[in-house]
C-alpha cells in the first residue's frame, strides 16, 4: 500500500473504528490498520529518543520481508541506488562480499574479487570483520550490519580478526572492477594435462560504446578452457568456492559445455513457481559440449545460488566429482520490485531444483568427497600467495588432483 494511503485509511479508522455493515474479513483488515495505528502512537509517545513514521514505516517493512524467508528483504532508496549501480558493467566498489553468521552475530569475508581493492588489501575468505570505520559490528544483527556496509563513502576502513587471532586493519578506496568472475587458469600436472579454472561470480555481458560486447562469465570460461587446450589439457578442476552465484543464464551456459542432450532432455536446472512467468527448464543442447575430460568441481559452505546451479548439473549427471565441503543450500530465485518513493522490495519469486532432488533441509551439495576446511592453513597460503596461481599445498586443490591423476592414468584420456 502506498505510504500516502495508509496514513488516510488510519486516519479514518480512527474516526470510525468499526463500520456498519463491513464484512467480517474486511472488520478484521480494518482492525489491524487500528491495531498498527496505536502502535505508531504508542512508539512516538513513549520511546525513548524521537522517531519519525517514515522510519516506523520502513521498519515495518522490512520485517515484513524478513519474516517470509532469508533472502527476501526491503530495500531503501540509497540501498536502491547502491544495488542498482551499473550491475551489468563495470562496478566501482572495494571487491568483496561478506555474509552474517548469525549463530555468533558477525560478519565474516566470504569472497575476494581478484584484482580489487580488497584483494590488493590482503583480504582473506573468512576473516571477522569487528568494526568498519571504527563502527564495531560485533553483536549487530544483519539488519544493523548490513546499514553500516550500505553507508559507506569512498573509502573504508576494516578490522580484521584473522583465524589464527592476528588482528590487522585494512584501508581501502573504491575503484572501478571490471572482472567478469574468471581467474587462475593454468596447468597445474603438465605431464598429466590437469588444468585448474577458478570462477569467482557469473555475470551477464554488458553493452560497451554502443556495442554489445561478450563480457559474460560464460564467455571468460571458454577463452581460457581454449588456452589450457593449447597447452595440452585432458582433465579440469573448476572451483567454485566462495562463490555467492550471479547469473544464471552464464552458469547454465557453462554446464551445457559439459553435458550431452540425451532421449527427452537433459535437465541442468528447472525454476519452480506458483507463478508460470516465473517457471522455466533449462535443458542441455546437443551442439555445444567439450570432450568428455575428466572433471572435478569444488565447492565450500559459501557455494551458493548459480555456483551450485553448476555444480549441481555436473555432479547429477554423473559427469564431474564434486570436491570440498556441503554448500550454501541457496535455492531461492529473487527480483526486484519497485514501490512508491523509490523504495523496492527483494521478493523471491520462484526455487530451482536439479535433475535429483536434494533431500535435505536446505538443498546443499554435498561433496563427493570431503575435505574438512584449515583456516589457519588457509590464511598462511593466501598470505603467501603473490602470483595468482593456485596453491598447490591447497588440500581440496590436492585431494582433486590425486582423483584426477588416478582417473588420467587409467582410461589413457
Amino acid at each position: 500500500m502506498s505510504r500516502l494511503i495508509l496514513p488516510l485509511v488510519v486516519l479514518a479508522l480512527v474516526g470510525n473504528p468499526t463500520l456498519p455493515g463491513a464484512s467480517d474479513d474486511m472488520q478484521a483488515l480494518l482492525d489491524r490498520f487500528k491495531a498498527l495505528e496505536d502502535f505508531t502512537r504508542l512508539v512516538e509517545r513513549e520511546f525513548y529518543r524521537p522517531v519519525t513514521r517514515e522510519q516506523l514505516w520502513d521498519g515495518a517493512l522490512r520485517g515484513m520481508m524478513e519474516g517470509l524467508d532469508r533472502h527476501s528483504r526491503y530495500l531503501s532508496p540509497e540501498e536502491v541506488v547502491l544495488r542498482n549501480r551499473d550491475p551489468e558493467g563495470p562496478v566501482l566498489g572495494f571487491g568483496f562480499d561478506w555474509y552474517h553468521d548469525a549463530a555468533n552475530e558477525r560478519a565474516l569475508v566470504s569472497r575476494v574479487i581478484p584484482g580489487s581493492p580488497a584483494a590488493a588489501g590482503g583480504l582473506v575468505r573468512g576473516a571477522v570483520i569487528e568494526a568498519l570505520d571504527d563502527h564495531e559490528l560485533q553483536d549487530l544483527n544483519l539488519v544493523e550490519i548490513r546499514n553500516r556496509f550500505m553507508r559507506l563513502g569512498d573509502d573504508c576502513t576494516l578490522r580484521l580478526r584473522q583465524a589464527d587471532g592476528m588482528i590487522e586493519e585494512v584501508t581501502l578506496v573504491r575503484a572501478t572492477i571490471d572482472h567478469h568472475g574468471v581467474a587462475d587458469a593454468t596447468i597445474l600436472a603438465p605431464q598429466l594435462g590437469i588444468g585448474y579454472l577458478a570462477i569467482h561470480r557469473f555475470v551477464a555481458g554488458s553493452q560497451q560504446r554502443g556495442r554489445t560486447i561478450d563480457t559474460s562469465t560464460a564467455h571468460a570460461f571458454r577463452e581460457a578452457v581454449d588456452g589450457l587446450r593449447d597447452q595440452g589439457l585432458k582433465a579440469l578442476i573448476i572451483d567454485l568456492r566462495g562463490n555467492g552465484g550471479g547469473h544464471l543464464q552464464s552458469a547454465v551456459a557453462i554446464a551445457d559445455a559439459f553435458l550431452n542432450h540425451h532421449g527427452d532432455g537433459t535437465l541442468i536446472v528447472a525454476q519452480v513457481s506458483r507463478n508460470p512467468t516465473h517457471q522455466a527448464r533449462h535443458m542441455a543442447r546437443s551442439d555445444n559440449t567439450y570432450p568428455h575430460w575428466p572433471l572435478a568441481v569444488l565447492i565450500d559452505a559459501h557455494t551458493a545460488s548459480s555456483a551450485e546451479i553448476l555444480a549441481g548439473a555436473l555432479q547429477d549427471h554423473r559427469r564431474a566429482v564434486v570436491v570440498g565441503q556441503t554448500s550454501a543450500g541457496k535455492t531461492a530465485i529473487q527480483q526486484q520490485f519497485m514501490l512508491p518513493g523509490n523504495s523496492a522490495v527483494l521478493l523471491t519469486v520462484a526455487h530451482y531444483h536439479g535433475a535429483r532432488e536434494r533431500r535435505d533441509a536446505n538443498r546443499a551439495l554435498m561433496p563427493d568427497v570431503a575435505v574438512p576446511q584449515d583456516r589457519q592453513q588457509h590464511l598462511h597460503r593466501a598470505r603467501t600467495r603473490h602470483t595468482g596461481a593456485p596453491d598447490p599445498l591447497d588440500d581440496t586443490i590436492r585431494r582433486a588432483v590425486d582423483m584426477l591423476t588416478a582417473t588420467v592414468i587409467h582410461t589413457g584420456f
